[in-house]
């Protein structure tokens, strides 16, 4: 996992900049049970949507995230790849 240096944060839109910033203050918070929601439930830590599962974000909160982190990733592994080939 590359280092999130200034390179890695530029290759991202300023929407998904702003994004991931949010959902990783999210995903900081401590979990709470909402009175709402039956025991076997929880909100996701990013949008606070239901989840029925033992992950900390619904799939599509999940999904987004893991997306982003991978493009910024593959664009500075695709940089240093460049690099070495000169």
């Amino acid at each position: 996992m590359p280092r999130r240096t200034k390179e890695w944060w530029a290759s991202l839109t300023k929407d998904e900049r702003s994004w991931l910033s949010f959902a990783e203050r999210g995903l900081k918070q401590s979990q709470h049970h909402s009175a709402y929601l039956p025991e076997d439930c929880s909100e996701c830590k990013i949008c606070g949507e239901p989840v029925t599962s033992c992950t900390d974000t619904c799939k599509h909160c999940g999904n987004e995230y893991e997306r982003i982190i991978e493009k910024a990733d593959n664009t500075i592994k695709a940089g240093k790849e460049s690099d070495n080939a000169v």
